[in-house]
């Protein structure tokens, strides 16, 4: 058994849906039910802060964990201090607007999603970075609630036409068996190979 160390429901359903693409055998659960607090996501990096979850769910649980962070790199860069007061007024803009607006004053035509996944047993852990390539879509609607990272809206990713948020259930699995699927595998596989070394010195 692994367990999903994310506090998101949407982050969690795509960590569960991307390891039964890796291996359907594998078990996995998420952390809902035991009421943990949110850990501390203070990290200077994604890899960071990835392995600041997975052992801080470790602490408690005691079984293997997997967690992920995520980060968002444009190709521009986005100078906070030239947007007008009426575009940092984020309380009176819902994050779309925010982000809408923000994204189309300062011409970001792409950039690069940075996915950090870490995974912590009893005796070993490790970590994987996936940096996928994704170009903006300047048409993007606020067609739905979105659980997730409000960007996923805009992104998409390289080889797709449809932003992460509105893909459909086939273009998800074909994107997680692109770019997300083969680094779980070999991380698993490392992982594995780690514990059985570890379990024969013993």
């Amino acid at each position: 058994m692994i367990y999903i160390g994310t506090h998101n429901p949407e982050k969690a359903k795509s960590i569960k849906a991307t390891l039964r693409l890796v291996d359907k055998s594998i078990q996995c659960a998420d952390i809902f039910s035991f009421g943990f607090p949110t850990p501390k996501e203070d990290g200077e990096n994604e890899i960071k802060r990835s392995q600041m979850k997975a052992s801080y769910y470790w602490e408690h649980l005691v079984m293997p964990v997997i967690s992920e962070d995520d980060g968002f790199y444009f190709k521009e860069s986005i100078p906070v201090k030239n947007l007008s007061v009426s575009d940092t007024d984020t309380a009176n803009l819902s994050k779309f607007d925010f982000w809408n607006a923000l994204l189309k004053k300062n011409s970001v035509t792409g950039g690069v999603l940075r996915k950090a996944y870490s995974i912590h047993t009893k005796d070993t852990r490790g970590s994987t970075i996936i940096d996928i390539p994704f170009s903006v879509d300047k048409t993007a609607k606020d067609k739905k609630r979105l659980l997730g990272n409000i960007l996923n809206i805009f992104i998409v990713p390289e080889g797709f036409k449809t932003p992460i948020a509105h893909m459909t259930k086939a273009d998800k699995k074909a994107f997680r068996m692109k770019y997300i699927v083969p680094a779980i595998g070999k991380l698993l596989d490392q992982v594995n190979v780690a514990q059985n070394h570890h379990e024969n010195e013993k």
